[in-house]
């Protein structure tokens, strides 16, 4: 039986944009347009994203930033 590996909570930069199958560039480009709806958190001078954020975006079909924190909103899921 094969082993299940979890996925951390927390994913850096690096790990995000593997996740996302984005080129790290890429990721730190969409995130400073505003294209990626999760926000990272810091941890330090580390940016970390919530892995469960980062799948629940995907399943929403990607929106922006703005339409993203509008939709967890209107939801009454807003995280600081």
């Amino acid at each position: 039986m094969p082993e299940s590996v979890a996925t951390p909570l927390l994913l850096d930069i690096g790990d995000t944009a593997a996740f996302l199958g984005f080129a790290r560039r890429s990721l730190e480009r969409y995130q400073s347009a505003g294209k990626i709806g999760p926000e990272p958190v810091r941890i330090g001078t580390r940016k970390m994203y919530r892995s469960a954020e980062l799948a629940e975006w995907v399943g929403l079909g990607c929106p922006n930033r703005q339409s993203y924190q509008a939709m967890r909103a209107a939801k009454g899921d807003v995280q600081t």
